[in-house]
């Protein structure tokens, strides 16, 4: 069985480590590393290559966006999933918003198969997916 391989962004020490522990629980993912910020994990992007980074981000800012362009630089095969503790969204690449249940959730982004978002349900506040701009 082929591992899932997930980097864990997320300058808040309580929040990596529960989710680090959370995925490192299921058996066809591993957490290859965690940094505290993009310029922190910058060099070990490159190195690891995850198929998977989850990036701590509290709202889609301008930030976010210039930090997910950077990473899918560092990393042009891999996916990147924003996670807000605020507000209980996850945010995939293409940027489509859903909201969180319960782990279970996030686990069926990370792996989608084989009925991709089938437990989530999406955000019926008037949200549509965007796509990131390049």
């Amino acid at each position: 069985m082929v591992s899932i391989k997930i980097f864990i962004i997320s300058p808040h020490l309580m929040f990596g480590s529960g989710l680090e522990s959370l995925l490192r629980g299921e058996t066809t993912l591993t957490v290859v590393g965690r940094a505290k910020n993009v310029e922190q994990a910058a060099p070990l992007l490159q190195v690891l290559q995850p198929d998977i980074v989850i990036l701590d981000s509290d709202e889609l800012t301008h930030n976010d966006v210039s930090s997910a362009v950077h990473i899918f630089n560092l990393n042009p095969h891999g996916r990147i999933i924003g996670l807000s503790l605020n507000h209980n969204k996850a945010y995939t690449y293409q940027i489509n918003e859903v909201t969180l249940s319960g782990p279970d959730d996030l686990l069926q982004i990370i792996n989608p198969e084989p009925a991709p978002y089938r437990s989530l349900s999406q955000d019926q506040a008037g949200t549509t997916p965007q796509e990131l701009p390049l």
